[in-house]
């Protein structure tokens, strides 16, 4: 049912019907406005985990300047392959929280109510990657 966005002036003429439209109009508008923000957010995510694979490569960088010879005897294995998986992480995201950025816009404008999970089953992967690149940077280099 279209939305009527032309409401009487006289509230006294205002009819139940007007009211109805008015609030889910405004109610979608809402809804609308709150994925955007979601997804904002999602953007930030992926922005931080792509900033933090830079951080740890300056900090390779740093290391190698200040140990001279042996800096590589101070940086395990495994940090040699973390910044191209933070970068690699966070293109992930984006492209994740995109998808369903256009996935949930589409629920929406045709009033559908269900739900996905994918972001969240995204984040826990992300965390238990995360937990794993913290324990093999803690395993020391043999």
């Amino acid at each position: 049912m279209p939305v009527n966005r032309e409401f009487p002036k006289d509230h006294t003429t205002l009819t139940e019907d007007h009211w109805r439209q008015w609030v889910l109009f405004h109610h979608r508008k809402r809804t609308e406005l709150t994925n955007e923000r979601k997804f904002i957010a999602w953007v930030r995510l992926s922005l931080a985990v792509v900033t933090l694979g830079f951080i740890v490569k300056r900090l390779e960088l740093f290391l190698m300047s200040r140990g001279g010879v042996g800096w590589q005897e101070s940086i395990p294995n495994a940090a040699l392959w973390i910044p191209p998986f933070f970068y690699i992480t966070g293109a992930i995201i984006m492209i994740f929280a995109t998808l369903e950025f256009f996935r949930d816009r589409r629920r929406i404008r045709t009033g559908d109510t269900n739900t996905s999970v994918l972001l969240d089953t995204l984040i826990v992967l992300l965390l238990l990657a995360i937990v794993s690149v913290a324990v093999l940077l803690s395993v020391p280099n043999q």
